[in-house]
């Protein structure tokens, strides 16, 4: 007790020296023309709160109607230890005269910039306010406090507005805070209210004395303490620490704080209700709540409005009120609780008209519904009411509702069927749709398109305000066939409106064209290689794989071609094909794509004959009747054969005959076989010409053929040793078996040359004569040419003479010859037979 007594003491010394020193302050400000106190503007009105003094620092004193003293210490000064502090950066900024707030310190005095005088009525819709504006400094914030006062009530409303000129954002520390004076004493207990609310005051009972702040703003924290602690607290700079020494009875002080940012170029507002009520009476309190904290555009939601009366004695709410959010509408019929009726509606501004009982400790609530803006953001309600003489605590900004995109009615959606070319951009609609939102425009929607051949773009949405619209796209196709496309319709401002239709692509086959006719050249039985054809296709991405094709190659054959040629072309078809026989042949190419389209190519094709080459195949002497073989030739065709060739054989006598070919196929030997009869004998030039159906032709020439004779009736002989060809020989005579040799040594000097057996004579044969010796030669003339036995050994057997044949020889007869043995045969020998 000796402690509080101390404190009163020295806080009433204290303060009669500062009224002393603020008499003398005034009487030199009165000499010198200058104002003796701070400017400040004062509300007066009939009361409760008659005086409500605000100083161009923002002090802040109230008088109350039936109190002999202010309600903030000191108890006799207009300028009361009670105002607005602020903390921007490491300053504290505050009032700058005080009585016992040095514990709020070092501090800087605001600098004032203008004070209204006091506006308004003081009726609840156009309360008295005193509009003061103060800088912090040089930190480019200035603070723009609306003290404001509703005749009737025992409570003032206090909004301050931070304003950041600056180009960054800045924390700020606010406070609202006062020395309590609870009149009959300074001292007092400390009690804390609803949402936060702080106050001192007289005892702890319902109804005692109270001197309250009621936070309008959320996030504010408070303290309740004895004067010099609270006053230090603000001197730290730090924000309430939510205490209260509600159950001490101390020299006792009280307020609230909060610490926001401000963004750069923006402001910020706080609000609160200071209450001055000598039988306790507090005002009724404010809490809103949205049914839902999220609504898509133009939905639906609701609020829920409670009233809440911490007061022993029930209150009458005149009315409740409401200001909704910009763009949000009241659901008429849509009002429960308290009350059915709807309200009346100024703009955004809600009112249901009473009254309403709130009971003591008691509450009442009212649900409404709203649609919700159909711009997407963050919207916030504030609620309140009129209970006359009793204050209601408005909620300030609350229930915040975060609109997202507009819900759209559900997209109806069509696909398209797509026509195409491989290789070639396609260019068109895939699909339609409607929006049952007659408001909405292309803009607000996207489409995807996926081709079915494993691509995908973004699709192109068109069409006029409230469809119908198009969903147009490009693609090129890289192969023909039958695609399954999609296309998702996707509302860009609502992600679950959307629309999936399926559609068909029918991509056709790029036409193909042929190239130049092909022209080629061979031989017949040769292989001919190489381009039969060429073309084009109108596909970019075609590859030689996609091609078949089928050469016919004229002569009633066919193989496959083979295609080759870069991407996209162009390609040629090769083939290769051997002719049996030469000609003009016109080949006939048909390509076919894996797609389906064809194309024909044409070329021709000369084949020419194939080179045929011979040589004679006749022996260089034959007998008069000849019956052989007169040329053996090849062809180069690998296809022909006999049937393909014909021969003529020119004998040399003036005479020629058709031949008989043998032999064959293809590159194997073939043979020229004729037969003829010599008139005479001699040297002959036998030509054998072989001509192909295709027209190629050889000759074989076989020159100086000895074409011998036989004497008739038998044959004449020469000896072995006297055969060499060239040695004149006598084949008759009466000294032949002198002239004649043998390498035996064999004689027979009856023998005269000629041999009637054989007839035709041979190697190997034995010869003899007639019985007689001698058989008798023929008449002649001779053969020019003929043939003559050689033997090499002979004997005489009774009259008959006969020897071997060891070769047959040609002899070149001597005229003069006569079957007289006196006149002999004689010749050379020209070649041997056998």
């Amino acid at each position: 007790m000796g402690n509080l007594i101390a404190s009163k003491y020295e806080r009433w010394r204290a303060f009669l020296m500062t009224a002393g020193a603020l008499l003398l302050a005034i009487a030199a400000a009165l000499g010198s023309g200058r104002p003796a106190l701070a400017a400040s503007h004062v509300i007066t009105s009939s009361g409760p709160l008659t005086n409500i003094y605000i100083s161009d620092t923002l002090n802040c004193q109230v008088a109350h109607t039936g109190d002999s003293a202010f309600e903030f210490y000191p108890p006799g000064s207009q300028l009361g230890d009670c105002g607005t502090f602020l903390v921007v950066g490491t300053t504290l900024y505050g009032f700058a005269t005080g009585f016992a707030s040095g514990g709020a310190s070092p501090r800087t005095a605001f600098t004032p910039v203008s004070q209204s005088a006091v506006l308004g009525s003081g009726t609840a819709t156009d309360p008295y306010r005193i509009v003061t504006v103060v800088a912090a400094g040089t930190t480019g914030v200035t603070l723009t406090e609306t003290d404001s006062y509703v005749v009737g009530q025992e409570v003032y409303r206090t909004d301050a507005q931070l304003a950041n000129a600056g180009a960054t954002n800045l924390p700020i520390l606010l406070y609202r805070a006062g020395d309590c004076f609870l009149q009959s004493s300074d001292f007092g207990f400390g009690r804390v209210g609803p949402a936060g609310a702080i106050a001192c005051t007289v005892d702890t009972t319902a109804t005692s004395r109270i001197e309250q702040w009621v936070p309008i703003t959320s996030g504010s924290h408070y303290y309740e303490t004895f004067y010099g602690t609270g006053w230090a607290r603000i001197g730290s700079k730090t924000a309430f620490p939510d205490t209260c020494d509600c159950a001490t009875r101390e020299d006792n002080w009280a307020g609230l704080s909060w610490a926001v940012t401000v963004p750069a170029g923006l402001t910020a507002t706080i609000s609160h209700l200071t209450v001055f009520s000598p039988l306790g009476t507090v005002p009724l309190t404010t809490a809103k709540t949205a049914d839902s904290a999220t609504a898509a555009g133009g939905t639906a939601d609701g609020y829920t409005t409670t009233v809440s009366n911490s007061n022993i004695a029930a209150v009458t709410l005149n009315s409740i009120f409401d200001d909704l959010p910009a763009g949000f509408t009241y659901t008429a019929g849509s009002t429960t609780g308290v009350t059915t009726s709807d309200p009346t509606t100024a703009g955004q501004h809600l009112t249901w008209s009473g009254p309403f009982t709130v009971p003591g400790s008691g509450s009442v609530s009212l649900h409404f519904g709203v649609t919700v803006s159909a711009v997407p953001g963050d919207y916030f309600n504030n609620a309140g009411g009129d209970a006359g003489s009793v204050a209601v605590a408005p909620t300030g900004p609350t229930a915040k509702i975060t609109v997202t995109s507009t819900v759209d009615q559900p997209i109806a959606a069509t696909g398209a069927a797509v026509t195409a070319t491989e290789g070639a951009p396609f260019s068109g609609t895939v699909a339609t749709f409607t929006d049952p939102d007659a408001s909405s425009t292309a803009s607000q929607y996207s489409a995807a398109i996926s081709w079915g051949d494993g691509s995908s773009s973004a699709g192109t949405v068109s069409g006029a305000s409230g469809g119908p619209f198009t969903v147009t796209g490009n693609h090129t196709y890289a192969e023909e066939g039958t695609y399954s496309t999609s296309v998702v319709i996707q509302d860009v401002d609502n992600p679950t409106n959307s629309a999936t239709v399926t559609g068909s692509a029918s991509v056709g086959d790029a036409a193909l064209t042929a190239g130049p006719p092909a022209v080629i050249s061979g031989t017949e039985g040769s292989s001919v290689s190489g381009t039969v054809g060429s073309f084009t296709d109108a596909n970019p991405g075609a590859t030689a794989a996609d091609f078949t094709a089928t050469i016919q190659w004229g002569d009633g054959s066919s193989s496959a071609g083979v295609v080759s040629g870069p991407t996209g072309g162009p390609f040629t078809v090769s083939g290769s094909h051997l002719y049996a026989e030469e000609g003009s042949y016109t080949i006939a190419v048909t390509v076919t794509d894996a797609g389906g389209s064809t194309v024909a190519l044409s070329g021709s094709v000369t084949i020419a004959d194939a080179a045929v080459a011979s040589q004679c195949a006749m022996p260089t002497n034959t007998s008069q009747v000849f019956a052989g073989a007169t040329a053996t030739f090849t062809d180069q065709s690998s296809t022909g054969n006999a049937a393909d060739f014909s021969a003529s054989i020119d004998w040399g006598d003036g005479t020629s005959s058709a031949g008989v070919i043998t032999g064959g196929p293809g590159n194997l030997p073939y043979t020229v076989s004729g037969s003829h009869t010599y008139a005479s004998t001699g040297f002959f030039t036998v030509t054998t010409t072989i001509t192909d159906v295709g027209g190629s032709s050889t000759t074989a020439t076989c020159s100086s053929v000895l074409v011998f004779g036989f004497a008739s009736g038998g044959s004449f002989v020469i000896s072995d040793l006297e055969s060499t060809a060239g040695t004149n020989v006598t084949f008759w005579g009466a000294q032949w078996w002198r002239d004649n040799p043998t390498s035996a040594g064999s004689r027979a000097p009856s023998f005269k040359g000629f041999a009637e057996s054989p007839s035709s004579p041979g190697c190997g044969i034995q010869w003899a004569t007639d019985p007689g010796n001698s058989t008798p030669p023929p008449a002649g003339p001779l053969p020019d040419h003929m043939a003559v036995i050689v033997t090499s050994s002979y004997s005489k057997s009774g009259s008959a003479i006969s020897g071997d044949t060891v070769h047959i020889v040609i002899v070149k007869t001597n005229p003069g010859y006569e079957p007289n043995p006196g006149h002999p045969g004689t010749g050379t020998v020209e070649a041997q037979v056998c």
